[in-house]
C-alpha cells in the first residue's frame, strides 16, 4: 500500500464537503439577499407614496392659495402689463415657496413670465 492510497478518499471527502459549504453559503447567501431587497423595497415604496402624498397635498395648497389670491383681481377681460406686474407682485408677496409663475391667456400665449 503507497502512501497516498490513504490520502485518496480525505480528499475526495474534503471537496465534497468543500462543494456543499459552498452551496449552501451561495444558497444562503442568495435568499438572504432577497430577503433584504424585499424588505427595502417595502420601505421605500411606502416612503415614496408619502412623498408623494406630501408633494401633492403642498401643490393643492398652493393652487388653492394662488386662485384664492389672484382670481378676484383677473375680472376685467384685458388687463394692461402694469396691472400684471402688480399681481405678480401681490403673488410674491403672498407665498414664498414658489420662484415661477407664468401667466397664459386663453390662447394660450404667454402674457408675462416671471422666475
Amino acid at each position: 500500500m503507497s502512501k497516498n492510497e490513504g490520502i485518496k478518499p480525505l480528499k475526495i471527502l474534503f471537496t465534497i464537503l468543500s462543494v456543499i459549504l459552498i452551496s449552501a453559503l451561495a444558497v444562503f447567501s442568495y435568499a438572504l439577499w432577497e430577503d433584504v431587497k424585499s424588505t427595502e423595497l417595502d420601505k421605500l415604496y411606502k416612503e415614496n407614496q408619502t412623498l408623494i402624498n406630501q408633494s401633492l397635498s403642498f401643490f393643492d395648497q398652493q393652487t388653492r392659495l394662488i386662485v384664492k389670491t389672484v382670481q378676484p383681481r383677473f375680472i376685467f377681460p384685458k388687463l394692461q402689463s402694469k396691472a400684471v406686474n402688480n399681481i405678480f407682485d401681490y403673488l410674491s408677496s403672498a407665498t414664498d415657496e414658489v420662484a415661477v409663475y407664468s401667466l397664459i391667456d386663453l390662447q394660450g400665449n404667454t402674457l408675462l413670465s416671471r422666475g
